[in-house]
């Protein structure tokens, strides 16, 4: 899972640090793993933490507008669940081809659904960072459920808006495919994201699927 705290630096990480808690305790419930449902699990995960950080700002107005976007990837095997709301993505690496899998809940990405944006356009424009679904924000919350097929040696990617918005797919599909371990994965698409700027937060986590 990932989670991008918003609503200013505190307020962030209470709402980011509420969402990783509830998401750990939900699952620490289950039997096992793969036990149930797991898109009701994920949804559960979601609308838990939704509650708990609206209940937090009833009791700290001072936190009012704090919420985060999220990411949760369960792999049951050989299945996958994605949880998604606002604009933290989930990738695919399949056969060398990486494939953003989430939508991303923002202005810019609802303005190229309707023709009026470029993805071109979308990266430098001044509301890129405008995004329209969090989690604890508004009285509703709507969750995508992507689901699919897991295939040996698939990668996936979880990541916040720090990376993407620093490095271009292709860059980040190039180191993905290379040789090194997830870990140095890991620590080179950061560094490489805190050289090209580093504005945001950057969280990054790799997951790859072995043979049976």
């Amino acid at each position: 899972m990932v989670a991008d705290g918003m609503g200013g630096h505190s307020a962030g990480n209470v709402a980011s640090d509420i969402f990783h808690s509830v998401t750990a305790r939900q699952c620490s419930k289950q039997n096992s793993p793969v036990s149930g449902n797991i898109s009701e699990l994920i949804k559960q995960c979601f609308n838990t933490a939704h509650l708990e950080i609206r209940d937090q700002v009833k009791r700290a107005p001072q936190l009012e507008g704090m919420g985060c976007t999220a990411n949760i990837l369960i792999i049951n095997e050989q299945r996958f669940t994605i949880g998604h709301v606002g604009d933290s993505r989930t990738y695919r690496l399949r056969n060398h081809v990486l494939e953003q899998l989430t939508t991303d809940h923002s202005f810019v990405q609802q303005q190229i659904e309707l023709g009026l944006l470029t993805p071109d356009q979308a990266q430098t424009h001044k509301m890129r960072s405008v995004i329209l679904q969090a989690v604890g924000v508004s009285d509703s919350l709507e969750i995508d459920i992507i689901e699919g097929d897991v295939q040996p040696e698939d990668m996936f990617m979880l990541c916040t808006d720090g990376l993407y918005t620093m490095l271009p797919e292709n860059q980040i599909q190039q180191i993905l495919v290379s040789e090194m371990s997830l870990d140095q994965k890991v620590s080179l698409l950061i560094n490489l994201a805190n050289g090209a700027g580093g504005t945001d937060n950057i969280t990054v986590v790799l997951t790859a699927v072995t043979a049976p």
